[in-house]
């Protein structure tokens, strides 16, 4: 079940009334890899925001439509702690904490046959997450690179507001209430809409 879908449901029923074997042979050596500094080079790259899904308005159930949702606050992000390196059959790779120091938000813009329209939100003010990266160096000079292979293991997600706005004060409140009540759905909902946006940036920036 998509819980997003099933969370704008709730509230507009309001409105319409590794584990890794490490080696330490030579297909282990990171003396000549600098994983630090291409950890550094990488979220300086970060962009601010990032979409996702299409621009124009798609109808999710009868009377209710949703376009693209946007991800913005991938600036904010920072290493949390030391980059562990380790092998893995042979493969380097390194595991970097990210956390976010600044607001992470997701904005979804919908509109009702009613009239009404606007922007469902998520904000979260602390998010840590681990990422794995494969570690390799440059033909050319010999510098680090990394590449992404898709594992985000999520590690703590706090403080997670859900808003309505352009609905008025009453559905304000039930989104915010049906966030406190439901905290795993608020999450699963975050997980869906920020580690995908987030696995599209390390791609693109890495490539």
């Amino acid at each position: 079940m998509n819980f997003h879908y099933l969370f704008f449901a709730l509230i507009f029923t309001a409105l319409s009334s590794a584990k890794a074997s490490v080696s330490s042979g030579s297909s282990c050596d990171f003396s000549s890899v600098n994983a630090e500094d291409a950890i550094d080079k990488l979220i300086a790259k970060f962009p601010e925001y990032e979409i996702i899904g299409p621009e124009k308005y798609y109808p999710v159930f009868a009377g209710f439509e949703t376009s693209g949702f946007n991800v913005s606050g991938f600036h904010k992000l920072h290493q949390y702690g030391p980059v562990m390196h380790y092998c893995r059959n042979g493969t380097r790779l390194v595991q970097v904490d990210f956390i976010n120091t600044g607001v992470v938000l997701i904005t979804t813009p919908w509109k009702h046959c009613s009239g009404y329209q606007g922007t469902f939100s998520l904000r979260s003010r602390l998010s840590r997450f681990t990422v794995q990266f494969h570690v390799g160096l440059s033909n050319e000079d010999g510098e680090t690179k990394l590449s992404y292979h898709g594992s985000i293991i999520p590690v703590i997600t706090e403080n997670i507001q859900a808003e309505v706005d352009g609905a008025g004060r009453n559905v304000n409140v039930v989104a915010g209430v049906l966030a406190m009540m439901f905290p795993e759905v608020t999450k699963e909902m975050w997980n869906q809409q920020f580690y995908y946006p987030l696995s599209r940036v390390l791609h693109r920036v890495l490539s």
